[in-house]
C-alpha cells in the first residue's frame, strides 16, 4: 500500500477532502506515517521533523534492481564477514555523507518519477544528495541476515543505504523488511492502525512537536488571525515558536529582529468564554 493510498483511505473514512500526508514510506515499509487533517495540512512543512526512525531488516549475497525483494532477486558472491567486521563497516556511515538515490524512486525527471524509467529498462542520471545518519544500531548480524535500528535525514534511502554498506563488504544486500519507528516526532507506539481512524483518534497538529510554546490572549490571536501585524513577546530564542490559546495549538511565529511574528495561523480556535 502507498502513502497516497492511505490518505484516500483515511479521506473516505473520515468523510473530509483535506488531507495530507508527511514523509513518504516505501511500498513494502511499514510504520509511521503522519496524517494531517483540515487545516493542519498548512503546517506540514512547519511541523515535520528533519529527521526519521527506520529499523531495517536485509540479506546479504543477493541482488535486485529495486534494492529488495519486491524485484528479482538473483544470487551475488558472499565473502564471510565476521560481526566485528560488519559493525566496523556500518557505524562508517554514521555521519553526513553523499548519497545515490535509487532508479526504483518517486524522484521526477522530466515530470515522471524515476521508477517508470527504471520499469522501461532506462537509467537516468542522478545527482548523490547530501544525508545524514545520527545514530546506528547493529541490533543482529549472523553472515549474511541483518538488522540495524538507524536516525536518519529526511531523503535518506534505506535502501540504498544497505546497498552501499554491502558494497563496503564486498558483496551485494537486498532489503527484506522496513519499519519507520518515528516520524514528525511521532512514535509507533502512539500510532493507530487504519481500521481505528475516526473523528475521536484526531490530534492537535501540535500534539507530540517538543518545539517551545508561547500562550496568547484570545484577542491577540484574532489579531493575528485577521493579518494585523503583531509582534508576539517572548524570551524564547527559537527561530520557530508553536503558539498556543488556552493551551490549544494556534499557529506558529517567527523570530525577526523585532520580535516573534506571524508565520501562519490556526483557525479552527474558538473564544475561551
Amino acid at each position: 500500500m502507498s502513502s497516497h493510498d492511505v490518505v484516500y483511505r483515511v479521506r473516505k473514512a473520515l468523510g473530509i477532502k483535506r488531507v495530507g500526508h508527511s514523509g513518504t514510506l516505501d511500498p513494502m515499509a511499514e510504520g509511521v506515517l503522519s496524517i494531517y487533517i483540515g487545516q493542519a495540512t498548512k503546517f506540514i512543512d512547519l511541523l515535520k521533523s528533519s529527521y526519521k526512525t527506520y529499523d531495517v531488516c536485509f540479506e546479504y549475497g543477493k541482488s535486485s534492481e529495486t534494492f529488495d525483494i519486491m524485484g528479482e532477486v538473483s544470487d551475488v558472491e558472499l565473502p564471510s564477514i565476521t560481526r566485528e567486521a560488519f559493525e566496523t563497516a556500518a557505524y562508517r556511515f554514521i555521519g553526513r555523507q553523499e548519497q545515490l538515490p535509487p532508479m526504483y524512486s518517486a524522484i521526477k525527471h522530466k515530470g515522471r518519477p524515476l521508477y517508470r524509467y527504471a520499469r522501461e529498462g532506462q537509467v537516468i542520471e542522478r545527482r548523490a544528495r547530501t544525508i545524514e545518519i545520527t545514530e546506528l544500531t547493529v541490533m543482529d548480524w549472523d553472515g549474511r541476515h541483518g538488522r540495524i535500528i538507524l536516525r536518519c535525514s529526511s531523503g535518506t534511502y534505506v535502501r540504498s543505504f544497505v546497498v552501499d554498506l554491502a558494497a563496503q563488504l564486498g558483496t551485494g544486500g537486498v532489503m527484506t523488511n522496513l519499519v519507520r519507528l518515528e516520524n514528525d516526532f511521532v512514535p509507533l507506539s502512539e500510532c493507530i492502525s487504519l481500521e481505528d481512524v475516526s473523528a475521536q483518534a484526531i490530534r492537535p497538529p501540535d500534539a507530540f512537536h517538543p518545539g517551545p510554546r508561547v500562550e496568547i490572549s484570545y484577542d491577540d490571536y484574532l489579531r493575528l488571525r485577521q493579518g494585523q501585524t503583531h509582534l508576539i513577546a517572548s524570551e524564547e530564542t527559537a527561530d520557530r515558536i508553536l503558539l498556543t490559546v488556552g493551551g490549544r495549538f494556534a499557529g506558529t511565529a517567527r523570530r525577526s529582529p523585532q520580535g516573534y511574528m506571524r508565520e501562519k495561523i490556526y483557525h479552527d480556535i474558538s473564544s475561551p468564554e
